[in-house]
């Protein structure tokens, strides 16, 4: 029973479901400041399968922005007008894969190289959040962030090379 008790019998939360709810904490606070306009109680729920079943197989280095693509975009941020297969740009196949979101108030899309701080939570919501420019792929941000009321929100590591990516989507609701 003692080792039971040391060696816990719940359910370890995985990496990417610990930059989820560090996402959600961080989303939550910063809509609940004067200024944002958003006094809702906003519940959270960690299911967006497309993640990780559609999107993350898809994503490689060519969908971030390239020193001197365009010096006033942020080069950690994805890059919805690269093209990623003959006339598909990220903004499309983005739009492909979360089509089930369309009617949300607004649906996001982040992504950040996390090599240097991989697998540390904390530095790597932060990186993600206050350095990567997300892709709207559906929806107005603002007012979004004004009335939601529902965050559906996952995210997902994907290594390639040396490099280790952190992927996430937010869907706001209404």
């Amino acid at each position: 029973m003692a080792l039971a008790l040391l060696t816990g019998c719940g359910k370890a939360t995985s990496p990417d479901r610990a930059v989820a709810e560090g996402m959600a904490d961080w989303i939550k606070y910063s809509y609940s400041l004067s200024g944002s306009g958003n006094t809702n109680k906003i519940s959270v729920s960690y299911q967006v399968p497309e993640l990780s079943r559609n999107i993350a197989p898809l994503f490689d280095t060519n969908w971030m922005h390239k020193n001197g693509e365009n010096p006033s975009e942020d080069q950690d941020s994805p890059n919805k007008d690269a093209v990623i297969s003959g006339t598909t740009t990220v903004a499309d196949a983005l739009q492909q894969c979360l089509r089930n979101y369309k009617d949300a108030s607004c649906t996001l899309f982040y992504a950040t190289d996390v090599t240097e701080c991989a697998g540390f939570t904390s530095p790597e919501v932060t990186q993600l959040l206050t350095q990567s420019n997300p892709i709207a792929v559906y929806g107005n941000y603002n007012t979004a962030v004004e009335n939601a009321t529902h965050l559906r929100i996952a995210a997902a590591h994907k290594t390639i090379g040396e490099q280790t990516f952190l992927l996430a989507v937010v869907i706001m609701e209404k």
